[in-house]
């Protein structure tokens, strides 16, 4: 019995869905790992000295404004992701 694998179209694209699917979602995840470290930290008050001059600010006061800004973000791409996928 001859059983030849046919690839259609439609699989070609599935396949190509969940390779973007994960680079994204990896990308998405180094992004989050990114914005959660100390560099990230030292890059933001580096600016704001370099546009506003070097201000005493307590490093915990900087984390809680970026946490309040990104961890939202996060959270939105995430519940888009999920929707796309349950699509």
């Amino acid at each position: 019995m001859n059983t030849t694998n046919v690839i259609t179209e439609e699989m070609v694209k599935n396949r190509f869905n969940e390779i973007v699917i994960d680079e994204v979602s990896e990308r998405v995840t180094q992004m989050i790992e990114d914005l959660s470290t100390n560099e990230f930290l030292e890059k933001v008050m580096d600016r704001y000295y370099d546009v506003y001059g070097k201000v005493e600010v307590d490093d915990e006061v900087v984390k809680d404004i970026i946490g309040q800004k990104v961890f939202p973000l996060f959270q939105k791409i995430s519940e888009y992701n999920l929707e796309n996928l349950l699509k």
